[in-house]
């Protein structure tokens, strides 16, 4: 916590995303998880891949620095990096 809390201070966006395959991050599961959300305000990256979400960041920070838009555009749907739902056909079968 010592090292992210450095890299906000620094205003440095912090992206946390999914380690599986399939499904999303959600901050309130798991107590450092919420730790991260609500003491660090890290971003959740829904379900993103983790190379998606850094290439995603990368174009983003080309954009901006803000902290704040780049939590909006890394949040943006822009190519279908975000579902709202994944249909179990759309990845079982």
């Amino acid at each position: 916590m010592k090292k992210f809390r450095k890299l906000t201070d620094n205003k440095i966006p912090i992206i946390i995303t999914t380690q599986a395959i399939y499904g999303r991050v959600h901050p309130y599961v798991y107590t450092n998880l919420r730790r991260l959300s609500i003491e660090l305000n890290c971003i959740f990256a829904e379900d993103m891949t983790p190379e998606t979400a850094y290439v995603k960041l990368g174009w983003v920070l080309g954009h901006t620095n803000k902290l704040e838009e780049v939590r909006k555009m890394m949040l943006t749907n822009y190519a279908g990096e975000i579902n709202e739902r994944i249909e179990e056909k759309g990845f079982l079968y």
